[in-house]
């Protein structure tokens, strides 16, 4: 199971994960059932296994980044319902996990990441460094890279949180370099530096951790959220939420 085309083919449906707000690569990961082997890879840097699964992960993502472009730029209202259904699924699912007698601190500590992400969505307005800067990329490489490890937050949505979903999903159809090489090598400093912290935070204080990243990410999607809304528009957001809580139903 530790072969270099097993790892290739477990990378296809993790990059593809990774192109969808919502969609955790670590739920994926735990999903098909090599989570653990994920983490021990990426923490002993065993490039037999990171490389053909980076390849796998880079061909998906490169094939499903058409499509899902074509889909944004026809159909952004329908889209944008689905990204939020998914998301809420998301984090619905950060705080169902939480013990029942530990929700109520878990649920102020979600606040406080919810006023957290306004503030500084409001803030990125005064910031003179545009998203298409290379420290920009970077940062949301690095962003997006760290939670590939974390089941349930979604890389894809903390893009669309900084306002470089867009931006990346046309980098790489017209695979501009001048955009991914800053931000692939965010993603790898995120995959392999900051993972390590977040995994001791989540180890120190897991519900607590994940409360503050659950209310951040709620928190910080205001830019998709319309108010002209109708029943098709509803039901798509309704199917995106499904579809979260029926992932995580088979995962177990």
């Amino acid at each position: 199971m530790n072969s270099g085309f097993t790892w290739f083919v477990r990378g296809i449906p993790l990059g593809l994960a990774n192109l969808v707000p919502g969609i955790s690569g670590g739920t994926v990961a735990f999903l098909l059932g090599y989570y653990s082997e994920l983490l021990k890879a990426v923490r002993r840097l065993r490039w037999r296994q990171l490389l053909p699964l980076l390849t796998g992960a880079g061909i998906s993502i490169f094939a499903g980044s058409y499509f899902i472009v074509d889909i944004i730029g026809k159909y952004p209202r329908t889209t944008n319902a689905v990204i939020l259904g998914l998301i809420a699924g998301s984090v619905w699912l950060i705080f169902y996990q939480v013990p029942s007698y530990k929700r109520m601190g878990t649920m102020a500590i979600g606040l406080m990441g919810f006023l957290v992400a306004l503030f500084l969505t409001d803030s990125l307005r005064f910031v003179s460094l545009p998203k298409s800067h290379w420290g920009s990329i970077m940062m949301a490489g690095c962003l997006s890279g760290c939670a590939l490890l974390l089941p349930g937050i979604s890389g894809a949505a903390i893009l669309v949180a900084l306002g470089s979903y867009t931006m990346i999903l046309d980098a790489v159809t017209k695979l501009s370099l001048t955009i991914l090489v800053p931000y692939a090598v965010g993603a790898v400093v995120g995959i392999i530096g900051l993972s390590w912290v977040v995994s001791c935070v989540l180890q120190k204080a897991q519900y607590a951790a994940l409360g503050f990243l659950g209310g951040m990410l709620l928190g910080s999607v205001r830019s998709l959220v319309f108010w002209n809304w109708n029943l098709q528009l509803l039901m798509w957001f309704v199917g995106g939420v499904l579809f979260v809580l029926t992932l995580d139903y088979f995962r177990g």
